[in-house]
């Protein structure tokens, strides 16, 4: 067989390391690792792939690289030098056994000089001892980087892995064919004097009886890349040349730090990062409301002066909205993707992560210190900006200063393709609900045979058909003797709507709350055994414009003051208003009026005239 001799381009990086903070970057980095080279010497002559010093009598045995070290050893190394600078190195080989003056060496990172190398070395002699060393022109006398006394497996093959870093991490793992390796290194040293793989082998030596020695396959392939796109936590004096900074923005004891006072100001990274699937995780602090104070992460962005970009912003006023937003030339009115009511404390920390992948699912999870929530608060599909780009944290506001702290932000490359929204689908009118109970409440929709409590099996049993499919709120009937007179409830509507109240009949007295809603004739049936049925009142949403949803209700609990009698929670249906729909005079029934066409301005066919002194109607 040919040697499995692979090489392949790895993709370039960029790895910097900015000694003042813990701020690690890393960029461009290839898909996934690569092999660069492989030999499992299944042939009958080592072939091109090898060299091999003249007395070394290395050759082909059963399927492994052989040599019987006879009074001096010597070195097998590929013909080739690689340049590769983050690399894993994996072999397996045996036995190493002990001998007078015998050491073994694996070598790599070997340069254009013979023996100028690393190598792990290993002598069996007085217990063992493994070493990483480096050697400049004579491998017998290198320098020592680190060692160990441990004495090895000395029948059985040994499995042996080494691992090299751009910042001149090597780490050795050493076990048993079969078995796993160990997650710590057994040996571990820092050296850069030898950057690249170079050239890799087996050299072994010996002034003693000769010995048989084997390789069963050695192979080297790329390390693979780092999930870390860039990481800070501020732990320093300053932020350094990561950042742009365009308004003010310092660090304070650990955090990054800025005082917005008239304006605000905008923390951006100086790099545009090019990952097209990424995780954003971020921490920050002190999201107090303010006339006009508005909390924006942005990420996506090419061009930090363009403002096109995603953007995740939080305005505490007006209820307190967080939104996913499009933003293509003014990042404080981008286009909504989602948004949701939150309830944010100024006093907490709050985690925000924000994921995007390869085919445009955006999740956005909010989440606290004991971590995120399985199911993303925001979720959008969208391909507009196709790169992480640039990202940044700032904030706005058109009042006085407040403090607003970052405790750290990050970005990865994740580790799996996320491809199907996992937010569940909302109710088209209601967006969303803020209930005060520890107990659920759910959004449905009113239909015979539902449940209506989220705590009973309960059913509904007739519904008026002008209800039928209407958007409704499961409540819990736990909460029945609930007595909170105001915001129990609030109810986030889409558009303008008719609220329908059922409400227990047993009542003698309804909770004030209640007395500004108009009964109905209506009654929705139930199997409920205390009552078969809910009388419905209802009430008109009004808009209110200077709210973050201008269609809310809110209601009180079920026995607010002065209610009594109610022994079943109540149930809240919504309708839509209907969109303005033009009903032309001409086609209704007229009395004393005609359609005449004779002056202009009408729509349809023409308009109802009234032609007599009194009485005429349409």
């Amino acid at each position: 067989m040919t040697p499995h001799l692979l090489r392949k381009t790895l993709s370039n990086f960029i790895f910097a390391y900015l000694l003042t903070g813990s701020l690690m970057l890393f960029s461009g980095l290839s898909a996934q690792a690569q092999v660069i080279f492989s030999d499992d010497f299944e042939r009958a002559t080592l072939g091109s792939s090898w060299t091999t010093d003249p007395f070394a009598q290395w050759s082909i045995q059963d399927g492994k690289a052989y040599n019987t070290i006879d009074g001096s050893g010597g070195k097998m190394a590929t013909s080739q030098s690689f340049p590769e600078t983050e690399y894993r190195i994996e072999t397996i080989a045996y036995p190493f056994e002990y001998g007078y003056w015998r050491e073994y060496y694996l070598t790599f990172g070997e340069q254009s000089t013979a023996d100028s190398s690393y190598a792990i070395r290993y002598d069996r002699a007085y217990g063992g001892t493994l070493q990483i060393v480096k050697s400049t022109d004579n491998i017998y006398y290198p320098e020592v980087l680190v060692s160990k006394k441990i004495a090895l497996n000395d029948v059985n093959p040994l499995k042996l892995k080494v691992e090299h870093t751009a910042d001149g991490t090597i780490q050795l793992f050493i076990t048993e064919v079969g078995t796993d390796y160990d997650q710590i290194p057994v040996l571990q040293a820092n050296d850069t004097t030898y950057p690249n793989l170079g050239k890799l082998g087996w050299h072994i030596s010996t002034q003693t009886a000769a010995q048989d020695f084997f390789v069963e396959s050695i192979s080297a392939s790329a390390l693979p890349p780092s999930p870390i796109v860039f990481e800070d936590d501020f732990e320093r004096a300053e932020l350094g040349a990561f950042w742009e900074d365009n308004n003010s923005w310092t660090i304070q004891n650990g955090q990054a730090y800025n005082n917005s006072d008239g304006n605000g100001g905008f923390l951006t990274t100086a790099q545009s990062f090019g990952q097209t699937s990424y995780v954003i995780e971020t921490e920050a602090s002190n999201f107090v409301t303010g006339y006009y104070r508005e909390y924006f992460l942005i990420f996506g962005q090419q061009d930090s002066t363009a403002n096109a970009s995603y953007v995740l912003n939080y305005d505490p006023d007006f209820g307190g909205v967080l939104s996913l937003g499009l933003s293509t030339d003014n990042y404080f009115y981008p286009e909504t993707l989602d948004d949701q009511i939150v309830q944010i404390d100024p006093s907490e920390n709050y985690r925000f992560k924000v994921a995007k992948y390869d085919n445009g699912l955006l999740q956005v999870y909010l989440g606290d210190e004991s971590g995120f929530p399985e199911v993303p608060t925001l979720e959008a599909i969208d391909t507009t900006y196709s790169a992480l780009g640039k990202v940044s944290w700032g904030n706005a506001t058109q009042t006085a200063g407040e403090d607003f702290f970052v405790e750290y932000i990050k970005a990865e490359v994740p580790e799996t393709q996320k491809t199907e929204p996992e937010k569940p689908a909302e109710d088209e009118l209601i967006k969303q609900l803020y209930v005060q109970s520890s107990n659920s409440y759910e959004i449905g929709k009113l239909n015979t045979g539902e449940t209506f409590f989220t705590d009973r099996s309960y059913v509904i049993n007739s519904v008026p058909s002008s209800l039928e499919g209407a958007s409704f709120i499961k409540t819990a009937n736990n909460d029945k003797k609930v007595k909170t007179a105001n915001g129990f409830l609030k109810v986030y509507l889409t558009q303008k709507a008719v609220a329908y109240l059922a409400y227990d009949p047993r009542a003698s007295q309804l909770p004030a709350w209640l007395s500004n809603w108009t009964k109905t004739e209506l009654v929705i049936g139930t199997n409920d055994p205390g009552s078969a049925y809910y009388e419905v009142y209802t009430k008109l949403v009004e808009p209110r414009y200077f709210d973050t949803y201008p269609y809310q209700l809110e209601i009180g609990a079920n026995l607010a003051t002065p209610a009594a009698g109610s022994e079943m929670n109540y149930l809240l249906a919504f309708l839509p208003v209907n969109a303005f729909v033009k009903y032309e005079a001409e086609d209704a029934t007229l009395s004393g009026a005609q359609v005449a066409n004779n002056h202009s301005g009408y729509s349809g066919s023409g308009f109802a005239d009234y032609v007599n002194s009194s009485n005429d109607y349409v």
